[in-house]
């Protein structure tokens, strides 16, 4: 999903999946999900249900295991087939202090 110019809300098209913002997904058991995203293919993250029976996305921020709240990645050209990302920023909940924990990774 992304943000159109407007701030409504827009599908991402077959080749915004593929190239830019797209998830792989290879179940791991019975309500567990590895998960790997076409931007950050290096830095995997688990899908699990927690004890309130809520699904979320786990992953390492900083060396913690977190909850993953959000991600931001910062492009700042290239092109649609090779797009220029600056940086990643991951944000999240540590799971055993619920602090929050944020990484910023600079790609160039």
């Amino acid at each position: 999903m992304k943000y159109a110019d407007d701030g409504k809300k827009q599908k991402l098209n077959a080749f915004q999946r593929e190239f830019g913002y797209g998830l792989s997904a290879t179940a791991m058991g019975v309500d567990s999900f590895m998960i790997k995203a076409v931007a950050f293919p290096n830095r995997l993250m688990q899908l699990n249900k927690n004890e309130q029976s809520k699904y979320v996305v786990q992953i390492k921020i900083n060396g913690q295991i977190c909850e993953l709240k959000r991600v931001y990645i910062r492009i700042v050209g290239g092109t649609a087939l090779s797009p220029e990302i600056e940086y990643i920023e991951f944000y999240g909940l540590n799971l055993k202090t619920h602090r929050p924990v944020r990484e910023r990774v600079d790609i160039r």
